[in-house]
């Protein structure tokens, strides 16, 4: 797995910066093996969505992935594709009102149950 320097540095996270602070990041991604396996080139991938939580409310985490969709759209790319806790009910509507849908959920060790979720964009 690569050290958060490592993707830093490739150019895989984008940040909402206002007077110096981060206040919301996500890490954008054009493939995802390790969650979703070998998959076609179709699709965008978004992990690390993080918003201060002073933040809150203020439409960053939907501006941000506004942003991911635009990119995945202008690179012709048909969907996007993130996960959360499966336990996370709140987070988990937010992303149905943004048309994400459901589309499984996987187990993991450090982290536990989580749901995959999909958003067509074309």
């Amino acid at each position: 797995m690569a050290t958060f320097g490592t993707q830093i540095a490739a150019g895989e996270w984008f940040l909402d910066r206002r007077g110096g602070a981060v206040r919301a990041a996500l890490r954008f991604l054009w493939s995802d093996t390790p969650f979703r396996g070998e998959r076609p080139d179709d699709t965008g991938y978004v992990h690390g969505l993080v918003i201060d939580r002073g933040q809150a409310g203020e439409g960053l985490g939907g501006q941000l992935l506004g942003g991911a969709e635009d990119r995945t759209r202008q690179a012709g790319r048909r969907f996007l594709r993130l996960d959360c806790a499966a336990d996370n009910e709140r987070l988990r509507g937010h992303y149905r009102e943004r048309g994400f849908v459901e589309r499984g959920r996987r187990e993991f060790r450090d982290w536990g149950p989580v749901v995959l979720l999909e958003k067509p964009l074309i």
